[in-house]
């Protein structure tokens, strides 16, 4: 499913290190809201986690996104559409 945590953290304007399981990939388009690494690699999450430290620039650009993408695709308007949709179709 979609983690809540992570939709938070984009919604606050933060870019989201996560891996690449679940949910995830749908929610985090790496290298614009955020990075994917593989579960478990621990050597290539320090390597992000040391990116973004290291270009704060970087890192602010893609919290940035990351809000957008939150505000456009997760919108109280759009979610009462969808769910209209829904029940218009099971109507």
């Amino acid at each position: 499913g979609i983690s809540n945590t992570i939709l938070e953290a984009m919604a606050c304007g933060l870019p989201v290190i996560a891996s690449r399981v679940g949910g995830n990939p749908e929610l985090i388009e790496p290298g614009q809201t955020g990075m994917l690494v593989p579960a478990a690699d621990v050597l290539q999450l320090a390597d992000v986690m040391a990116s973004y430290l290291q270009q704060p620039a970087m890192a602010g650009r893609q919290g940035q996104i990351a809000r957008q993408t939150i505000e456009s695709r997760f919108s109280m308007q759009r979610m009462v559409d969808q769910y209209v949709a829904v029940y218009r179709k099971a109507l």
